[in-house]
């Protein structure tokens, strides 16, 4: 929500701003892993990328319709947490791809 917001703040157009909240999310995931001598949760298979982009995505659209900006990031934020948290007990990920044989 941070790399989202500052992107914002300095002008960016939407897709780029969600891209850079991605990108710094992700980013320090693997960078929380690596320096915790841990294999990078980002290369697991659950949904980790797509749900910071959904919650970037929230960040951007809420104040859009009205909403506080404080107001849209704990809703970004629930809806980071929720669907990680479900991608992980349902086991969610994205198609896996397979070259033909």
């Amino acid at each position: 929500m941070v790399g989202t917001s500052v992107a914002l703040a300095h002008g960016a157009p939407w897709l780029v701003a969600s891209l850079m909240g991605v990108v710094t999310g992700v980013f320090g995931g693997i960078l929380r892993d690596v320096l915790c001598n841990e294999a990078p949760v980002v290369f697991g298979g659950t949904l980790y990328g797509s749900a910071a982009w959904l919650g970037a995505l929230v960040l951007i659209a809420l104040p859009e319709l009205g909403v506080s900006h404080d107001a849209s990031a704990l809703a970004a934020g629930a809806v980071i947490c929720t669907i990680r948290l479900l991608s992980i007990r349902f086991k969610w990920h994205l198609p896996i791809y397979s070259a033909r044989r």
